[in-house]
């Protein structure tokens, strides 16, 4: 593998690395720019809120993104103008026996409303990888996309975050290898609702 340098991501900006990747590919589409998508590895996921002024700031800088309040809204937004979405998480039996029954619940209720979104939606028993990748960058961490990986007070997350590189051994392409190998895995199945 090509080594290829990776910025440090802690809990204290994982939640700002998240946002701007996702919006970042959204901006990119909106532009009219080809070849992007978002891809969402993470055991379990939640909806949260956003901090108030971030898509209020993105509004005023680029593109009218205020009415983002939370993650599915976000979510939404994306899809909305074209960002192919697909992502991988625990099938509701595996994640019962690491998660109280309503984290499954809640857990459940999301990715209903991310599929009906538009988004598609794996299930594997034993990916318990966390990764967020797009045309842009990867996001290789130990959050799960939740309101409690996104908060630094709840847990000490940490990772690494890989820009785009189009060198066939690097880092970047690493990560979507592995991705692409747990989408294509044989115990992985569509959810359906």
């Amino acid at each position: 593998m090509t080594y290829q340098q990776s910025t440090p991501i802690d809990e204290s900006n994982w939640f700002v690395v998240l946002f701007d990747l996702v919006l970042q590919e959204c901006l990119k589409s909106i532009d009219g720019k080809t070849g992007t998508f978002l891809w969402l590895l993470s055991p379990y996921l939640t909806n949260f809120r956003l901090p108030p002024s971030w898509p209020s700031f993105a509004s005023n800088a680029t593109y009218p993104v205020s009415d983002v309040e939370n993650f599915k809204d976000l979510m939404r937004l994306v899809v909305r103008h074209g960002v192919p979405v697909k992502i991988q998480c625990y099938p509701r039996a595996t994640l019962a026996t690491h998660q109280k029954e309503r984290v499954v619940d809640n857990h459940e209720e999301f990715i209903d409303e991310l599929y009906h979104i538009g988004c598609t939606i794996t299930l594997n028993p034993d990916n318990h990888s966390k990764l967020i990748a797009c045309s842009q960058g990867a996001l290789n961490s130990s959050a799960n996309v939740t309101g409690q990986g996104a908060n630094p007070a709840k847990q000490g997350n940490s990772g690494d975050y890989f820009p785009f590189s189009a060198e066939p051994n690097s880092s970047y392409q690493a990560k979507l290898k592995q991705a692409e190998k747990w989408f294509n895995d044989n115990k992985t199945t569509v959810w359906r609702p």
